[in-house]
């Protein structure tokens, strides 16, 4: 909730309201369902090119979080591969 209230009323991008959040409260770790609803919500006060966080890479770091580094480059490896589909991306990754 602070992180879209930021991007709104302070015109924060995402990734701006991200990193001023997680910078005084380390333990943030928006699950990857409201990380979504997050890149929508900034298309939808922006319209950016791109999102300002790769939906990928923040599940790569999300999800790495609760593994080794080994495990963790395997995830990274997963996420390449289906870069267009996040869902068998995130399937593959949960079956491991």
């Amino acid at each position: 909730m602070v992180i879209s209230y930021l991007m709104k009323h302070l015109n924060m991008n995402l990734m701006e309201a991200y990193n001023h959040t997680k910078s005084r409260r380390k333990v943030i770790s928006s699950n990857l369902g409201f990380m979504l609803k997050l890149i929508a919500f900034e298309k939808e006060l922006y319209n950016p090119e791109k999102p300002s966080i790769s939906i990928h890479e923040y599940a790569t770091d999300w999800v790495g979080g609760f593994l080794g580094e080994h495990d963790r480059q395997k995830v990274l490896e997963i996420f390449i591969k289906h870069k267009e589909n996040f869902d068998t991306a995130m399937d593959e990754v949960f079956s491991l």
